[in-house]
Parts: structure tokens; C-alpha cells; sequence
């Protein structure tokens, strides 16, 4: 037992001295432009909303993954008989994989309820379709709004608001 101890205690800390490849000056970073965008989305699961907002984002690239930032405002608009609206405030990053953080204030201008939405699903730089899971942080009772969410989303590019010398493509 002991001569095993030794010997993977030898593979460990040599193969600490080891390197793989030389360290290189080039970066293979690459920030991308930053734009302002109107953003168009749908949310359904047992209720249809319609989502228009606008949004800052901004596409990179490490090495040759792209992956996106964004951040907006917008409004969660049902669609049907019943009027309700969902103001709301959110992030989302974006490799292939999107991930994203929302707060909403939904309202039927009777009665309301605060809901924090974490969000997982498919994403890109200025699109994404996620499953979101909606928390009630007020007014529990509030039965307009499901607990599970579909969302898609896209962004519409309005204005480059920085341009970082990179000309990258964003979708």
C-alpha cells in the first residue's frame, strides 16, 4: 500500500511540472461591438404573452466561441380577453447555452405579483429559447401566471452604440 502512496504521489507532482504548450502573446480574445436593440419575444406554456422591450448587447469572441452578453427592459404583454402586463428586467448570457435572470412585475391593474425567473435553454448572441420557472416573491395566490415558462427571444439591432474595432457579425 505504502509503494502505491509513493508512486501516485509521484505521478501527481511531476506531472505538475509539466507543460503543454509555451506561453504565447497573442491573445485570442476579441471584444465585438456593442449595439442597442428592440426586442421581440413570445412566452407560452399555459398562457400566450407577447414581449417587446429594448436591449444593450454585445457579441465576443474567445478564440473561435462566440458568446453574447445582454441586458434589457421590457414588457410581457398576455395575449387574449384578460388584460395582464409584466414589466420586466433581465440578463442573459449566451455561448450556445443561454442562461438568464429575470424580474417581473405582473398585473392585471387590480391585483399584482412580483415573479423572479431563472432561465436555461439554447442561445445565441441576439437569440434564445429558454424554459424559465417563474418564482412568486408577492402575492402567491396570484393564478394569472403559470410556474413554468417557454420563451423566445430575438433582438433586432437598432444602433451600434460602441464600436471596439472588431467587425463581428452578430447573428
Amino acid at each position: 500500500m505504502r509503494r502505491i502512496n509513493i508512486i501516485f504521489g509521484l505521478i501527481i507532482g511531476l506531472s505538475t511540472l509539466c507543460f503543454a504548450q509555451a506561453s504565447d502573446s497573442t491573445s485570442f480574445f476579441r471584444a465585438g461591438d456593442k449595439y442597442l436593440s428592440f426586442l421581440v419575444g413570445y412566452n407560452f406554456w399555459n398562457n400566450h404573452f407577447l414581449e417587446l422591450g429594448l436591449a444593450h448587447n454585445q457579441l465576443d469572441m474567445q478564440g473561435p466561441h462566440a458568446f453574447g452578453f445582454n441586458y434589457f427592459v421590457s414588457t410581457e404583454i398576455k395575449v387574449g380577453n384578460d388584460l395582464l402586463l409584466g414589466p420586466k428586467i433581465g440578463l442573459w448570457f449566451a455561448n450556445g447555452i443561454g442562461i438568464g435572470l429575470n424580474v417581473i412585475y405582473y398585473t392585471d391593474l387590480d391585483s399584482s405579483s412580483w415573479r423572479f425567473r431563472p432561465e436555461f435553454g439554447i442561445g445565441l448572441s441576439r437569440f434564445k429559447i429558454v424554459y424559465g420557472y417563474n418564482i412568486a416573491l408577492t402575492n402567491k395566490d396570484f393564478e394569472k401566471v403559470g410556474k413554468n415558462n417557454i420563451g423566445v427571444m430575438v433582438l433586432l439591432g437598432l444602433k451600434k452604440i460602441r464600436d471596439r474595432g472588431n467587425s463581428l457579425k452578430p447573428m
